[in-house]
């Protein structure tokens, strides 16, 4: 990744050059096409404020106060809190491609959204003065910075082409690299310049902005998602999808959601003041830092993403899940990201690895869990646990692939990534003698029980697996193993 302070391209008014599309973020959510966004759209709708959410939520921009912010959908919905108004949305209109950012006028009486397609739509005192939504683009648009001014504006793709409208001046882009990492977001200055930040944590700076430092060619445990500039000009700070945060220059740092278990993160906004920032995450969390106070958040949706296995995710699989000789290749399985409901009605984000052939029922199973406000204690590759099936069991860990036999010494379907086993606290295997490998499971033998997470036959879960052809273990092995899901329920 090329994280020069400064590199500047002959000026274009409208840059986009081709490159591969990398997905945003290991929870990036699943997206229909819809239709290019227009022009100026100031489609009259019903504030959103405190309802649940009918898309998941994308961005977030804070208030010229700081004492608010407004949240944005895929769909367009918008969502205020604290000083943050209402202006519009187009949560309401049919949309010929998602929404991905928003940004703030000045004055705070208005807003942009910007859809994929480089549509850009206006509210309140927020003028329109362009996009690319007519246009062929080579690249999506991944976000949007608004002038000092608000007399104009920017779009980024995800190859870095910029885009400007209005006043927005042009002052380089990476369009004609070739980057190592898709870029995923933009922050301008407060006077002529602006920085773009790539996936790899990859800053590229551009007119007056400065370069402070980049987490390029060094290891990153999650993509970076989103980015924000301090009021100075002289740092800026970006958040990385498990919430961990890295501070540049005059950013200061006040805590992040790293190591949390929090479900993903996919944007964030600094306070005024520059002492605080929010992060949103992927289940429409809120959380602040510093003087960033919480003002609200809406309900949370479901949103899956399905993707071929990282390098860095075969890596730590080789030798643990999987090794040389096992049924199925590494680029047979899938992971998912996406959210479940925990028991203490919270919304966490899970992963889980699957045969490729069996990602699309895996995404539409726990969605009528998730709906069914069924909770799973975690979901987490089993790789996390050294490939050991009975610490994933007291973990309560839901996971499906693992390179191993079953206990009688046969191939388990879970070699093929065509098993999940849900629970196994409140659903454990029992042994021929009644016991669980788990002496805290021994309860959970007792199958009248009817406790949160305790799969019976008929059930919500029991129903979600049959939808998709998959029998349950604990009708069909003997003795039952009642965690256990598959085409053959073995």
């Amino acid at each position: 990744m090329r994280t020069s302070p400064a590199r500047h391209f002959p000026s274009r008014p409208l840059v986009a050059v081709l490159a591969a599309l990398s997905l945003l973020l290991t929870a990036a959510v699943v997206v229909a096409p819809s239709t290019p966004a227009g022009a100026d759209s100031r489609a009259p709708a019903a504030p959103f404020v405190g309802h649940a959410l009918n898309q998941p939520v994308v961005g977030m921009t804070a208030t010229a106060s700081g004492n608010g912010y407004w949240l944005v959908a895929r769909d367009g919905g918008v969502f205020s809190y604290g000083d943050a108004q209402f202006h519009g949305s187009t949560g309401a209109l049919r949309l010929k491609a998602p929404i991905v950012g928003m940004a703030a006028t000045p004055s705070g009486a208005g807003y942009w959204l910007v859809a994929s397609d480089g549509g850009v739509f206006t509210f309140g005192d927020a003028r329109f003065f362009g996009s690319t939504g007519a246009l062929n683009l080579k690249a999506p648009i991944v976000g949007m910075a608004a002038t000092p001014s608000g007399a104009g504006y920017w779009l980024v793709a995800s190859d870095g082409g910029v885009f400007t409208f209005g006043d927005a001046r042009f002052f380089g882009s990476t369009g004609a690299l070739r980057l190592d990492a898709p870029v995923v977001g933009m922050a301008a200055t407060g006077g002529g310049g602006y920085w773009l930040v790539a996936s790899d944590g990859g800053i590229f700076s551009f007119g007056d902005a400065r370069f402070f430092g980049s987490m390029g060619g060094k290891h990153l445990d999650r993509p970076i998602v989103a980015m924000s500039a301090t009021a100075s000009g002289n740092g800026y700070r970006f958040v990385a999808t498990d919430g961990g945060v890295f501070d540049f220059g005059d950013a200061q740092f006040y805590g992040s959601l790293g190591g949390t278990g929090h479900p993903l993160v996919v944007g964030m906004a600094a306070t005024r003041s520059g002492s605080g920032y929010w992060m949103l995450t992927l289940a429409a969390e809120v959380v602040g830092y510093g003087d960033a106070v919480y003002r609200g958040e809406p309900g949370p949706a479901f949103s899956a993403s399905i993707a071929p296995l990282s390098a860095a995710q075969k890596a730590s699989m080789v030798g643990v899940t999987w090794r040389p000789g096992c049924p199925i290749s590494l680029d047979s399985l899938r992971i998912i990201t996406m959210p479940h409901w925990r028991f203490d009605g919270s919304a966490s984000a899970g992963e889980l690895v699957v045969n490729a052939s069996a990602a699309d029922a895996m995404v539409a199973v726990f969605h009528r869990m998730w709906d069914a406000k069924y909770p799973i204690d975690k979901m987490e590759p089993v790789e996390r646990y050294g490939g050991n099936d009975d610490a994933a069991d007291i973990a309560n860990d839901t996971s499906a692939y693992n390179c191993r036999t079953t206990s009688s010494g046969t191939l388990s379907n879970h070699a093929l990534g065509l098993a999940v086993d849900v629970n196994p606290l409140q659903n454990p295997y029992i042994h021929p003698d009644g016991k669980t490998m788990d002496p805290n499971a021994q309860r959970f033998a007792n199958r009248s029980l009817q406790e949160a997470g305790v799969i019976h036959a008929g059930d919500s879960v029991w129903s979600a697996f049959a939808s998709v052809g998959w029998h349950w273990g604990g009708t069909v092995i003997s003795p039952p193993d009642y965690q256990h899901f598959s085409p053959t329920g073995k």
